[in-house]
């Protein structure tokens, strides 16, 4: 994966819009961003049939242990893309830097993948980011 510019603006995530091609281009993406970050930001990539990146964002930015992640804030934002979402990515970080799932966290997940089947979008994986390690939460199979 090419190096690409991407920054955390105000309220908006920049990725560019490059094709990923697994979690870890994500990964490789995000662990600079989400890592120094002091409370948890819960960010969302949608991606075209070719797996391009066509938008990204912060769903939510929560405390220092916790963000909410509704899975209709999320689907909502999906689906009024001015592209057509074929399948997302989901990620949030851990600033204790501690990248391992809560319970929480894959309990998230599974409702995630629940609500993406119901609407037709493709759910990739939920990473959890900490420190410069992000683990995939489909990788850990804890959800399928």
């Amino acid at each position: 994966m090419n190096p690409v510019a991407a920054s955390i603006q105000g309220p908006m995530l920049m990725l560019g819009n490059q094709v990923v091609n697994q979690y870890r281009d994500i990964t490789d993406l995000l662990c600079p961003l989400l890592a120094p970050l002091e409370v948890e930001y819960f960010c969302a990539i949608a991606l075209d049939s070719s797996g391009k990146i066509i938008e990204s964002a912060i769903i939510s930015i929560g405390t220092d242990m916790m963000t909410l992640a509704p899975p209709k804030v999320l689907f909502r934002w999906a689906l009024t893309r001015k592209a057509m979402v074929h399948s997302i990515f989901v990620a949030h970080n851990h600033p204790s830097g501690n990248p391992q799932p809560s319970d929480e966290d894959i309990a998230l997940t599974g409702r995630l993948v629940n609500a993406s089947n119901a609407v037709g979008i493709v759910f990739n994986d939920h990473l959890v980011v900490g420190g410069d390690r992000a683990i995939s939460i489909r990788n850990m199979q804890f959800v399928t």
